[in-house]
């Protein structure tokens, strides 16, 4: 897995909590991506699909291309998962939205925030 770009972190990020994405794209799709929606976390490649099958989201489409479910994992500093979100479309995994307030509402748990 190798860091591809960054921007500045929000003021709203902690030292109890960093947002990283993770995604098989290249370097010039995740630039893309951090410029048209102005991203400020950094996102890592995954081209081999190493994280993904470690997390357990690698699928293969028609049992022949390897692809990673869009998925969402709240690890603590110890690498213990604390909730974990992951697409149940087989075909098109982009199509389902993480659930935003369930998340929200793990991370306050989580990390006994308010």
């Amino acid at each position: 897995m190798h860091r591809l770009a960054y921007s500045q972190p929000p003021v709203r990020e902690s030292k109890a909590l960093r947002s990283v994405g993770v995604s098989e794209s290249g370097p010039a799709t995740h630039r893309r991506f951090i410029d048209y929606l102005d991203i400020q976390f950094p996102l890592y490649t995954d081209a081999d699909l190493d994280t993904a099958t470690a997390y357990g989201v690698e699928y293969r489409v028609f049992e022949m291309v390897r692809r990673a479910r869009r998925s969402y994992f709240l690890i603590d500093q110890s690498g213990v998962v604390r909730y974990a979100w992951v697409s149940g479309r087989p075909i098109d995994t982009t199509m389902r939205r993480p659930p935003l307030a369930e998340i929200h509402d793990a991370i306050l748990e989580a990390f006994e925030l308010e």
